[in-house]
């Protein structure tokens, strides 16, 4: 699949974006799904769909109403998914299945070599302010100040592990659509601990901490809403997303992601390594 240009953006990838999904019932199925790049819950609303009160949730801070990527700055602790993976192999059949489809047109494509699990949402340009920022450093800093000050902690950070056993989460109920997300949940309830506990313990050394931090939810994020769906373009969505699911859960009913890496970036398409946190 041809990799998305910075630049006629809307020739390539952003007038074929993909649906916003999460996996839906324990049968496989895809179900709407609605996050906020934080991986907060959003309001559940049908106006969201056909008569929106605000903007699509990628036009904005992070791209243009064109589909093209803005500058979007900041910093973030991220799994990859794994270029050789199951996972990966099976994401990217989905994306090209959905460039296909005429409803996708008003949804944006992240690249392929840029999909990840967020583990810890780092400082944007959008959040500077405290809880989202680290309480000891001045919210006028710099951004590379900010990469260097929490670069600083991170490198004695240790995970007590650096893969996570995790799964396509079949709990969704929320009937909205933002962006193509597929959301993930921890294979076992051990794994679910550590990964909270984990969370908790960066949020401690980084002074940052997410009103939604205990509400967080794990996901891999495919795609970004450029332009609203009718209620037909939904219903179509949604029958796709039933195949799409079924993919997915086939493909990668578990998989392991990880180590996590602390990365900066200027926008979504890219997100550049600065350390990988210790086992």
């Amino acid at each position: 699949m041809k990799a998305p240009s910075k630049t006629g953006f809307t020739t390539t990838l952003a007038r074929r974006g993909v649906l916003a999904a999460g996996l839906g019932a324990a049968g496989g199925g895809m179900a709407l799904l609605s996050t906020n790049a934080r991986g907060e819950i959003a309001a559940s609303s049908g106006q969201t769909l056909t008569n929106p009160l605000r903007p699509p949730s990628g036009v904005g801070g992070k791209f243009y109403p064109t589909g093209q990527v803005k500058e979007w700055p900041g910093n973030t602790i991220i799994c990859p998914v794994g270029a050789d993976t199951p996972l990966h192999e099976v994401l990217r059949s989905v994306q090209e299945a959905a460039m296909i489809q005429p409803v996708m047109r008003k949804f944006t494509l992240l690249p392929t070599s840029s999909l990840h699990m967020t583990l810890f949402e780092g400082v944007d340009l959008d959040h500077r302010r405290a809880p989202f920022w680290p309480a000891p450093v001045p919210l006028d800093a710099p951004l590379s100040a900010v990469d260097q000050w929490c670069a600083a902690r991170l490198r004695t950070f240790h995970t007590g592990g650096g893969l996570f056993q995790m799964r396509p989460d079949p709990d969704v109920d929320i009937q909205t659509v933002t962006d193509f997300t597929v959301r993930l949940a921890p294979a076992t309830e051990a794994q679910e601990r550590r990964l909270r506990t984990l969370r908790d313990r960066l949020s401690a050394v980084l002074q940052i901490r997410s009103p939604a931090h205990d509400r967080y939810r794990f996901h891999i994020t495919l795609g970004y809403l450029i332009d609203w769906l009718t209620p037909e373009e939904a219903e179509r969505a949604r029958q796709l997303f039933s195949a799409w699911g079924r993919r997915i859960a086939t493909a990668a009913p578990e998989f392991t992601i990880g180590p996590p890496e602390f990365c900066r970036f200027r926008d979504m398409f890219a997100f550049t390594p600065l350390l990988t946190l210790a086992d």
